[in-house]
């Protein structure tokens, strides 16, 4: 068997996709798909202030208008009208999940990047609007057209189908950061519950006491001052360092979440890099690899290495609550030490 067809731990699975159910949260959030039906809905009760008349024009078939009527469903539900662009052009993003269509495809059709739109920093102008408009009600009249009834479910649904096939076109490439941010997340909230945050540096350098949700701003801690004087602070490589009173680097943590086997060299070569600049600095520094699966040749690599560091599963830290414990706690040990 391969390194690359060797089978993967039913447990170390599990862990890679209780990370993909947090980033797919996280990014329904972000991407304000939890708060767009609300919106909609409040634009639909004051519906009679927008004019359909040119509905026409902007791609709107007589078929399709006239079965959302018969189905008591305000237009705006599903047809985008060219004002909503002008007012709220982030809206777009609902729009544009209602017809099922990706950033990507938009961009290929009509040659228009709307991600900036979407992220509600800029209004296209009015031919542009015109074209998005005419796209986008084509695709929802095409819809309607081939559907024997509509209702309001199942236009949640359809968005929320588009939004997902959305995030999970970026999930490869956000499984590292979300990793890291799950660890982070538990970092913070075991030290909040022992009292050991003094404050807490923000990546805008902004630097405060208290913080009202400290989890759901975890993407934003850049460093968790201690009580003990130390530092635990988090960036790009170590992930994490463990920084005691006296400025020393006494820690160096590497996550690495991927769980295809194909890449667990990769990503354990990538860690025995970091480490070594770490040792440069401190010979001393302990050394903790949290990583989504081991393969037999990343255990064989790894007993081969002299010094080469603490290794968790990213399993391991998430569900068994005593290696958790263990792991935490020997980070704030660590920035006691002297």
């Amino acid at each position: 068997m391969t390194n690359s067809e060797e089978k993967i731990d039913i447990r170390d699975i599990k862990a890679h996709y209780t990370l993909r159910s947090s980033t797919f949260v996280t990014k329904l959030k972000e991407l304000s798909f939890f708060s767009f039906r609300t919106r909609v809905e409040a634009l639909a009760k004051i519906d009679e202030v927008f004019s359909w008349t040119k509905r026409n024009e902007w791609g709107i078939s007589e078929v399709a208008w006239e079965k959302t009527l018969e189905a008591n469903i305000s237009p705006l539900y599903l047809f985008l009208h060219p004002r909503i662009l002008s007012e709220q052009p982030d809206l777009l993003a609902y729009y544009r999940s209602i017809a099922l269509l990706s950033q990507k495809g938009f961009k290929k059709i009509l040659s228009i990047s709307i991600e900036q739109i979407e992220q509600g920093g800029r209004v296209p102008n009015r031919e542009n609007s015109l074209k998005i408009c005419f796209l986008i009600n084509e695709f929802v009249s095409i819809i309607i057209e081939n559907r024997e009834t509509i209702n309001l479910e199942q236009i949640l649904g359809m968005m929320f189908a588009s939004a997902g096939a959305q995030i999970q076109g970026a999930w490869n490439n956000a499984i590292g950061l979300e990793g890291e941010l799950l660890v982070k997340k538990l970092i913070i909230r075991r030290l909040l519950n022992q009292g050991a945050i003094k404050a807490f540096s923000l990546l805008n350098n902004q630097i405060v006491t208290e913080l009202e949700k400290p989890l759901e701003l975890a993407k934003f801690i850049k460093i968790l001052l201690l009580n003990n004087q130390g530092s635990i602070v988090f960036r790009n490589e170590p992930d994490i360092a463990i920084y005691d009173r006296n400025g020393i680097l006494k820690g160096d943590v590497e996550i690495k979440a991927g769980i295809d086997t194909g890449g667990a060299l990769e990503r354990l070569g990538a860690a025995m890099k970091s480490f070594e600049n770490t040792r440069r600095e401190n010979p001393n520094c302990e050394c903790f690899y949290l990583c989504g699966c081991i393969t037999k040749e990343v255990t064989k690599r790894v007993n081969q290495a002299t010094d080469f560091a603490t290794m968790y599963t990213l399993n391991e830290i998430i569900y068994d609550l005593e290696q958790q414990e263990n792991f935490i706690n020997h980070l704030l040990a660590l920035s006691f030490s002297e």
